[in-house]
This record gives C-alpha cells, structure tokens and sequence, in this order.
C-alpha cells in the first residue's frame, strides 16, 4: 500500500529526528522535533516524556512551556479528561 505524501513526510521526520538523537542524545532540537511528531500522531505520554528531556538540557528552551501547555491541552480534548472551552 502505497503511503500519502504525509504519512511519507512524518516517516521522514521520525528517521531524521532518530538519526540526530542517534549522533547526540541530548540534541535539542532533535527531541523537541520529535516530541512535535508524537504529539502529532496523538502519542501524548511520549511528546511529554521527549519535552521533558529537552528541559533537563535547556529550561528555557525557545517555545517548551507553549508547546507542553499545547500537548497536555490535547491529550485532555483526546482523552475527555476534562472539557476545553473553544476560543
């Protein structure tokens, strides 16, 4: 089954990210765009876990607080935990 040009880019974004993360573990931006991908994919547990790797390296991490606020936003939407009002 051929993939979507999406499905290609995310697979594409994963290798790079685990090539970085594979040349230097701690690289940042590396895991902060693989934490993107994750939450993308409705893998929230696992965006968090990559997020808070990037804040044990750097607390102040251009864009961290946002986008972990952003993530835990979407796994409550996700998961009904509670109700977000739209804005």
């Amino acid at each position: 089954m051929a993939r979507t040009i999406l499905e290609q880019d995310t697979v594409n974004l994963i290798r790079l990210c685990e090539l970085r993360l594979k040349r230097d573990p701690h690289d940042p931006d590396a895991l902060f765009a693989k934490a993107a991908v994750l939450a993308g994919l409705g893998l929230f547990s696992d965006a968090l876990d990559y997020l808070s790797k990037v804040s044990s390296k750097i607390d102040d991490y251009p864009g961290l607080v946002r986008f972990r606020e952003r993530v835990l936003v979407e796994m409550d939407q996700y998961f009904g935990l509670r109700s977000v009002p739209s804005r």
